[in-house]
């Protein structure tokens, strides 16, 4: 059974500030940055193109849609991969099953910025909030 993160997320016009947004991306292109130099590799959609870099995830601070996996093995154990996360100020309500692959880390922490500079209404995740990366997820948002 896999493991799975839950938000639903403000809409622009509930946002208003076009500020919040801008701080949220630049700090979660920063938090990304982190994340993959730490080792952990995030892909494309399909799991099968790394990024280098969070610029080619969050090409400019105006974004529409934040989106990547974990990387993609044709070997199920060594499969990084699971369901894609697609972040998108919409308003409804989403999931991204992750199966507790490393990219869970950066799923958890781009949750958390968004929690933290307004932008989430509701965020939860299967299991305790002593999970191993959830807690690393504050580390790389500096809030542990």
């Amino acid at each position: 059974m896999g493991h799975t993160n839950y938000w639903i997320t403000k809409t622009y016009k509930e946002i208003g500030d076009p500020d919040y947004e801008l701080e949220f991306a630049f700090r979660a292109r920063d938090v990304l940055n982190k994340i993959i130099k730490s080792g952990i590799v995030l892909a494309d959609e399909s799991g099968e193109k790394i990024f280098e870099n969070a610029e080619q995830i969050i090409p400019n601070p105006s974004f529409n849609t934040i989106c990547f996996n974990g990387l993609a093995n044709e070997s199920y154990d060594l499969d990084k991969s699971c369901e894609p996360f697609k972040f998108t100020l919409d308003g409804t309500k989403k999931f991204c099953k992750t199966n507790n692959k490393p990219y869970d880390i950066a799923v958890k922490s781009l949750l958390i910025l968004a929690k933290e500079n307004g932008i989430l209404k509701e965020f939860s995740f299967d299991g305790l909030e002593n999970n191993p990366n959830y807690l690393k997820a504050l580390e790389f948002c500096e809030l542990l």
